[in-house]
């Protein structure tokens, strides 16, 4: 079963996260809990932590698969 989060329901642009990651540029970057975000130089965001490395092409699906790895156990 899907973990659904308040944001599911109201604007996404709300929610703090999202507005973190949206001030993410490639010289800046930023740490949640165990993930490193940052854009790489061919402007892909980049997600890491010592078990993964996730590449995003944009900013919402930045998001996504960051929820996604925040809400799995």
């Amino acid at each position: 079963m899907e973990q659904l989060s308040l944001y599911d329901f109201i604007q996404k642009e709300e929610d703090p996260l999202y507005q973190k990651l949206s001030s993410v540029t490639e010289s800046t970057s930023m740490t949640v809990e165990a993930y490193h975000i940052s854009i790489n130089e061919a402007k892909f965001y980049e997600i890491t932590s010592d078990d993964e490395h996730v590449a995003a092409s944009d900013l919402e699906d930045c998001y996504n698969k960051l929820t996604s790895l925040l809400t799995t156990y």
